[in-house]
C-alpha cells in the first residue's frame, strides 16, 4: 500500500529535495532510489542521501543544515513557514522529540532525524508520532497514521 500512495510518495519526495538543497552548497549529493523498509509492523519509504563535501565538514555544521526537516516543519523554508510553524507550535516543550542526532569521525558520518520516539519523565512513558500534512492529505488517514505509529511502539514495548 505505502509503495503505491502517491500522496506518500509526494510527501517523502517533499523531504528528500528539502535535504538535496540544504545539502547541495556544502558539496555532491547522491539520493539512492526510494524504497519501502519494514520496522516491526511500520514501514517506511527510505531514500539514503550520501554527501560527499568539497571542503571538509564538521557534523554540527551538517545538523543545523538539515533542521528542521520538512517530516517536522514546513516546505520550501521561508519565514511564513516559520511564522506559521511558531503559531501551532509556540515553543512548547517538545524535549526530545524531533531532534536530528549522528554520530561522525574524521571525515565521516552519519545523520537521523528522531521523527517517533519514547520519551519517560516524571514517572509517566510518552510516545510521540506526527504524520506529514500536504494538499491531498485527508483529516481521518492522517489521524490513523498516527494512530498505527503509536500503536507498533506500544506493541513493541508491550504498553
Amino acid at each position: 500500500m505505502l509503495a503505491g500512495s502517491s500522496k506518500d510518495r509526494d510527501e517523502h519526495g517533499l523531504v528528500v529535495d528539502d535535504l538535496v538543497e540544504q545539502l547541495a552548497p556544502l558539496g555532491r549529493v547522491d539520493v539512492s532510489a526510494t524504497r519501502v523498509r519494514s520496522y516491526g509492523d511500520l514501514q517506511h519509504l527510505v531514500a539514503e542521501l550520501t554527501l560527499r563535501p568539497a571542503a571538509p565538514l564538521d557534523l554540527e555544521q551538517v545538523v543545523r543544515r538539515l533542521h528542521p526537516t520538512p517530516a517536522l516543519g514546513f516546505y520550501p523554508r521561508c519565514k511564513a513557514g516559520t511564522d506559521w510553524l511558531d503559531t501551532i507550535d509556540p515553543r512548547q516543550e517538545r524535549r526530545r522529540f524531533g531532534a536530528p542526532f549522528g554520530i561522525g569521525r574524521r571525515n565521516k558520518g552519519r545523520v537521523v532525524v528522531a521523527i517517533r520516539n519514547v520519551q519517560y519523565h516524571d514517572g509517566f512513558l510518552e510516545i510521540w508520532a506526527g504524520c506529514g500534512v500536504v494538499r491531498a492529505s485527508r483529516y481521518e488517514d492522517e489521524w490513523a497514521e498516527a494512530l498505527d505509529k503509536v500503536n507498533a511502539v506500544r506493541s513493541l514495548w508491550r504498553v
